[in-house]
């Protein structure tokens, strides 16, 4: 990695937030910044039930819901709130999303 993209990726990492680190996520994933995007999963690990409250979160494209409701690693009190995330995703477009909720995957 360069200068300049470590410097980039420490400012973006120095500046996560709810709202922000699914964003930053995919920017990092899109420019194969591996230690930044290592630091964003563990920032939506450590406040999951913060990053699904946010609107980027209901804006996640279905693959990328698998991956993070999938992984052990999230910090939650229990499954359900996991659950009620899914759910609620789902509901933000039940229209063309709806069809999703038969997926093991997400439940």
């Amino acid at each position: 990695m360069n200068d300049l993209t470590e410097r980039c990726a420490e400012f973006l990492k120095n500046r996560l937030n709810a709202s922000n680190v699914l964003f930053v996520r995919a920017i990092c994933s899109a420019l194969n910044c591996k230690s930044a995007l290592r630091d964003t999963e563990r920032f939506v690990e450590t406040y999951f039930s913060l990053v699904c409250d946010s609107e980027a979160f209901l804006d996640l494209p279905i693959d990328d819901l698998v991956e993070l409701l999938s992984r052990d690693t999230l910090y939650v009190e229990t499954e359900e709130s996991v659950c009620k995330a899914a759910l609620r995703w789902v509901d933000h477009d039940a229209e063309h999303r709806k069809g999703f909720m038969w997926r093991s995957e997400i439940f």
